[in-house]
């Protein structure tokens, strides 16, 4: 017995056989696979041959399967030519006499499934009694006689016992029974026969054995009658039967039935559905024999005394129990019978007597208030054992408790389905057996526990039969030896055994839900360790599922199996030798654990990061399997060589598992592949420490270098080959495909700094074998290919300088391993970052670090091919990497004939993705005429280039080509604005006037408001670019007046300047300082901005004729469009100010013995005058040429705030600077106020003004020049 020696925590579940599942050649994988399926097959035909090993189907801390024995070919045939959705056939097997039958509506089989030998048993065969009957209903409905072994004896334990007899009932009453099995042999027609004197339209509906009076059975009928049959010996072989009716006390109740019933048509469902008997207690006398029960279909419980000695009975009572069945059911405080009548309908199935001598009733029932009225009108049933405690005499059964099942089942419309009840030497396990599948139950008050075993091919496999140890009733309730068990007879899986571990028939449920919780979670592992351990093989007649509805954290019990097999600590693992048949193995069931979720369709109820783990597990384990396989190639060729010397790896390994503190004795190396996959992380760093030693002492050989180097290389590459190879296989399986979400284990940061430490060890080296042993380390290595397994090299093998083939094939295995560490480099950083961005944002700074550092290696990574001759590997990488910066680089190191074609290429393929960086790289070299004159048909990526860029001085040459003048004018025009060189810009905005006119078609005119307008707003930027250029020629002109021009230094010049032009900020620093910064950019060449040149051309003294830089300055700000308004009036006011403060109108008002004509003459020659005659229109009195400011107008606000509106005007000034700037506006305020109160400006502003527009009405009327008529 598999539970025999279980004890609790399931430590007995270890000691089994597995076959193996793997993936290693193709050679091995099929010897496996056929091992596997063999054994299976064996353990299913041949499990009754004696001393072979029961095959196991099925295990777990729970329950067991196993393949107990074949079904006889007898049997095989009649099973095969019936169908059994239509046609009805039926088992039974029976534990006291060892033989099991299987019968038909014509034949009867039995054999001997106990007997386990090496022949096949012997199969006899009966012919069963027909019902005498015509009705359609019984044929349908009750088409199978009822049939039973007759033992001899009741002692189990007897092997002289006698062959067993065959009893057979048809329906009708035709009983027919054979004393011995083997007269099928030689006299089949030995069989006595009698007919039951049933009533009319009566059935018989049940037939139980007595086991403790061999050949005496009870019969039942659907009148609910019952009959005793007595078997014994008789003459010439055939037996005595006698049939007797148990009769009750006769009252007017059962005489009014009797007379109901008469004239009836036949009902098979109606009357008694289930007998049960209760043996008599082991010791007590005064039982008898017994009692028997009979449950009717109406819900009526008959109990009988029996007595084997006399062979009489006596009928004791007859009860309902339809009530408290309903109430076990669904009891709710304060709702009547028949409200739960109306909710709930159920139906009494089977009853059974326990061990404690209460009956065990089956009840099948559904529920209206949990049913989804959605659903069809076919609901599934659910399931319960309703214990009744029946001892006392005289009052009712009590309920003890029920047992619910969780599971709910479909009705099944085929003849012969009805669900029934096993109770193994009378529980508590519990089996409700449907014709597919096995419910076990614990009948425990309390216990949690339930197994549901189904069969695999269920619309080829059936269950037709059942049974199990009888109940034998003992004075003190000892534990059988035993674990309960039930045998089933299968269509096609011959006969199984179920096991249960009795040790978790006895756990009682918690209400504590973290314990529940993690006893459903265990749960849910034991049904993955099955699938996974057992499921593997489509031989295997069980299913395994995962309930639609199943409950504990199916994550948690997924990982966990999963960790346990990565560590080899999984219980049902079998125990291979072999690492390359063992790793395989244990890759095939972690692929087979997310394989079987998957099937089950609970996959979504894993969240993404326990896929995550699952799949990591995997990746770990496949990758320890190809460095095993790896290391396994090594050590056989150094044994092969004679060489025992340590590789890289197995130092690396011996010294992780010494800090663990293993078992020196040990295997350490095995010992690691076997147990410890999930450490492979720590190697790659421990291998990476010593690989960093090795290179750091530079008294180590170049060869002893580089040979470490490529050892180490090979660990990194190898399990990332492997780990990667698996997830591109498997992420979809995962529900991983495109995921970002979770962490891959492959990008950890220490990881990539691992990558690229030895990517750069790897550089590092090639490059100084490339110098010490020079170009003859790039020869063609075709010749000499090997590998590191097989190709050992002397330690002095450079010494020769590296002419050797093994020499250059170190070399070139280098550059091999220098492509694929950049590969895994560069995949792993997009990994990385992809999970960054997508679990911490864009934004993030970590996310921005890493896309920082992956866009500054990615093109160091992909040169560092090119530096060791790979460059068809980088330009291929940077077309995988869509590094199109590198790929443009990368094309211009080439040939140029290859370089154009392979441009062309790229540019059709990935348009603009690589055309943008080959013409942002053409800017960058200063290859203008390149990008310019580019085929016709790139025309429109060049335009949307430039459109992108800000390249305006040169894109306009680019839409002049493709005549788009009026992009051309906006971008000189714009260009212009930013520029500083004043020649620089008249020549762009020159340019941008021209491209506005070459927009005119024949259809405009210049003289077209849009166009006018356009030109209007250049021809006023030239202006002020000329006023720009006159103080330009001005300064030059000035300068190269004094001696020795060339050898004056830039402050002299701002001197000579400042004395010539604005000796009247003499006494005005801040005034001074402001036009030496102005005049340092007018020497330079540069530009003024607007508001600088006005307060440049009102700075200045402006004597003599410079009187007319005041108009200028006004024309200036009159043509400039784009100052800010505040601003604005700040210069417009600060004009003004100097023009009515560049005269001393004191001095003019205190002027004695002055005639009109002087006083005129005075006021013509003041710079008010000259701006006022520029500034009003003569032609309209009300309209001015120039803007004016009055002296009111014309004061600083000296509430203006320094450090907003100054500090935007002046943004190159300190704050103590715009203190003292604001000074000197306030002092030019006090200069004006004084022109206003005691130089009376106002009066001299008006008559100036009159002055002007009579001066002009004159010359309009030919009267001649003012000056001269003055004169």
């Amino acid at each position: 017995m598999i539970f025999q020696k279980l004890q609790p925590g399931g430590g007995g579940l270890r000691n089994r056989s597995v076959t193996p599942i793997g993936r290693i050649d193709a050679s091995q994988a099929r010897t496996i696979a056929e091992e596997q399926t063999n054994s299976l097959e064996e353990g299913l035909k041949q499990a009754n041959q004696a001393g072979n090993a029961l095959s196991i189907l099925l295990q777990d801390d729970f329950h067991a399967i196993t393949a107990y024995g074949p079904l006889p070919s007898d049997v095989v045939t009649m099973v095969v030519n019936v169908d059994i959705n239509v046609d009805a056939i039926k088992g039974y097997i029976d534990h006291i006499t060892g033989f099991a039958c299987v019968w038909s509506r014509n034949v009867c089989y039995v054999w001997n499934f106990a007997r386990r030998m090496a022949a096949v048993p012997t199969c006899y065969a009966f012919p069963c009694p027909l019902s005498n009957t015509s009705s359609v209903l019984v044929n349908t409905l009750a088409p199978l006689p009822l049939a039973s072994l007759i033992s001899h004896s009741s002692n189990l334990s007897n092997t002289t016992r006698r062959e067993p007899g065959l009893l057979l009932v048809s329906p009708t009453g035709e009983l027919r029974a054979w004393d011995s099995l083997s007269l099928s042999l030689s006299g089949v027609d030995k069989f006595a026969t009698i007919q039951i004197q049933l009533q009319d339209a009566e059935l018989v509906r049940c037939l139980q054995p007595l086991i403790s009076c061999p050949g005496s059975f009870i019969l039942a009928t659907s009148h609910t009658r019952l009959f005793r049959i007595s078997i014994s010996p008789g003459i010439s072989g055939r037996p005595t039967v006698i049939s007797s009716l148990m009769s009750r006390s006769t009252t007017w109740g059962t005489k009014l039935g009797s007379l109901i019933r008469w004239g009836q048509a036949y009902d098979p469902k109606a009357g008694i559905v289930a007998l049960a008997v209760s043996p008599p207690l082991e010791g007590d006398t005064s039982m008898g024999g017994g009692e028997a029960w009979a449950l009717e279909v109406t819900g009526n419980l008959q109990r009988w005394k029996l007595d084997f000695s006399s062979g009489n009975e006596r009928f004791v009572w007859e009860k309902e129990i339809n009530s408290i069945v309903l109430e076990s059911l669904g009891w709710t405080p304060g709702v009547d019978v028949l409200t739960m009548a109306e909710r709930i309908e159920f139906t009494l199935l089977d009853i059974k007597l326990t061990h404690t001598r209460d009956l065990a009733v089956l009840v099948s029932y559904i529920d209206s208030s949990q049913v989804d009225q959605a659903q069809s009108s076919v609901q599934p049933r659910s399931y319960a054992i309703v214990i009744l405690e029946v001892l006392s005499s005289s009052s009712l059964p009590v309920v003890s408790h029920t047992v619910k099942a969780k599971h709910r089942e479909y009705p099944d419309p085929r003849p012969e389905t009805t669900p029934s009840l096993s109770l193994p030497s009378g529980g508590p396990a519990a089996f409700i057996v449907f014709p597919e599948r096995v419910v076990c139950l614990s009948l425990s008050e309390g216990a949690d526990f339930e197994e549901i075993v189904s069969l695999n091919s269920q619309g080829n496999n059936r269950i037709i039969g059942n049974g199990a140890a009888p109940l034998a009733i003992r004075a003190i309730q000892d534990k059988a030896d035993k674990p309960p068990a039930l045998k089933l007879i299968t269509t096609s899986s011959g006969i199984l055994e179920i096991e249960l571990n009795p040790v978790e028939l006895e756990k009682l449920g918690t209400s504590i839900v973290e314990e529940q919780v993690a006893r459903d979670t265990y749960r849910l592992k034991t049904q993955l360790e099955q699938a996974v351990f057992f499921g593997d093989n489509t031989a295997n007649p069980v299913e395994f599922h995962l309930q639609a509805d199943l409950i504990g954290d199916l994550a948690t019990a997924a990982e966990q199996l999963s960790k346990e097999i990565l560590s080899s600590n999984a219980p049902h693992l079998p125990p291979i030798v072999d690492l390359r048949v063992q790793l395989a193995d244990r890759i095939g069931r972690l692929e087979l654990l997310i394989r079987f979720i998957n099937t089950t369709g609970m996959l979504n109820k894993v969240p993404k990061p326990g896929k995550r783990r699952l799949l990591s597990d995997l990746e770990l384990l496949t990758a320890t399997n190809a460095l095993w396989l790896h290391h396994n190639k090594k050590i056989n060729a150094l044994s092969q060589s004679g060489r025992r010397s340590r590789t890289v790896l197995s130092e690396v390994i011996m010294s992780y598992m010494n800090s663990l503190g293993q078992n020196p004795d040990e295997d350490l190396i095995r010992s690691f592949f076997r147990n410890h996959a999930s450490a492979i992380v720590h190697i790659l760093v421990n291998v990476q420490a010593k690989l960093k030693s090795t290179l750091s002492h530079k008294s180590n050989k170049l060869h002893t270098r580089s040979s470490q180097l490529m050892a180490a290389n090979e660990i990194i590459l190898t399990v990332y080959n492997a780990a990667i190879v698996n997830r591109q296989k498997h992420s979809k399986t995962y529900d991983l495909e495109k995921d970002t979400t979770t962490e891959p284990w492959t990008s950890t940061p220490n990881l990539l700094d691992i990558l690229q430490s030895h990517y750069e060890a790897t550089l590092e080296i090639l490059q100084q074998r490339a110098r010490e042993f020079g170009p003859a380390m790039d020869d063609d290595q075709g010749r000499f290919g090997a590998d590191s397994a097989t190709l050992l090299m002397d330690e002095d093998e450079d010494a020769n300088g590296g002419s050797s083939d093994q020499s250059k094939w170190l070399h070139h295995t280098l550059k091999d391993q220098l492509t694929e560490l950049v590969e895994k480099s560069l995949a792993m950083m997009k990994e990385r970052s992809a999970f960054t961005e997508s679990t911490l944002g864009t934004n993030h700074p970590e996310a921005k670090s890493l896309q920082e550092r992956y866009l500054r290696l990615r093109p160091q990574l992909i040169f560092g091919l090119v530096k060791v001759k790979r460059q068809a590997r980088a330009i291929t990488l940077a077309e995988e990497q869509r590094d199109f910066r590198t790929l443009v680089e990368l094309c211009h190191s080439l040939a140029s004939s290859e370089t154009e074609q392979r441009e062309r290429n790229y540019i059709l393929k990935y348009k603009e993705e690589f055309a943008f960086q080959l013409y942002q790289w053409y800017v960058e070299q200063g290859r203008y005429h390149e990008l310019l004159s580019q085929d016709p048909v790139y025309a429109p990526l060049i335009t949307s280039f430039l459109d992108r860029m800000d390249y305006g001085k040169f894109s306009w040459i680019h839409d002049l080509a493709i005549d788009r003048f009026d992009h051309a004018s906006q971008v000189l025009l714009n260009e212009a604005e930013s520029e500083k060189n004043l020649a620089d810009q008249k020549i762009m905005l020159s340019l941008g006037k021209l491209c506005q006119v070459a927009q005119i078609d024949d259809g405009e005119h210049l003289d077209s408001e849009k166009i006018f307008q356009d030109i209007e707003i250049v021809d006023d930027r030239l202006d002020i670019l000329q006023a720009q250029l006159k103080l330009s020629d001005l300064c030059k002109s000035i300068l190269e007046s004094q001696p020795q021009y060339s050898l004056l230094s830039l402050d002299q010049q701002i001197d000579i300047l400042r004395k010539h032009l604005a000796p009247n900020l003499a006494d005005r620093p801040a005034f001074g300082q402001l036009f030496d910064r102005y005049v340092r950019q007018i020497i330079a060449g540069d530009a003024l901005k607007i508001e600088d040149l006005i307060e440049f051309y009102g700075l200045k003294a402006n004597l003599d004729e410079q009187v007319e830089d005041f108009v200028i300055a006004l024309d200036v700000f009159s043509r400039a469009k784009d100052l800010v308004p505040g601003r604005a009036q700040l210069a417009l006011k600060s004009v003004w100010r100097r023009i009515y403060i560049h005269e001393d109108w004191q001095a003019l008002k205190k002027s004695s013995n002055l005639s009109d004509e002087d006083l005129i003459t005075c006021l013509k020659s003041t710079a008010l005058y000259h701006v006022l005659s520029s500034s009003i229109d003569p032609n309209d009195s009300g309209k001015v040429g120039l803007p004016i400011s009055s002296p009111n107008e014309s004061f600083f606000d000296p509430t203006i705030s320094l450090d907003d509106d100054l500090a935007i005007r002046f943004p190159d000034h300190s704050l103590s600077e715009l203190e003292q700037l604001s000074k000197a506006y306030q002092s030019e305020n006090r200069k004006l106020q004084e022109a206003i109160e005691s130089g009376g400006v106002w009066e001299y502003y008006g008559e100036i003004v009159r002055l002007i527009r009579e001066s002009d009405n004159l010359s309009d009327i030919g009267i001649g020049d003012v000056t001269m008529m003055s004169e």
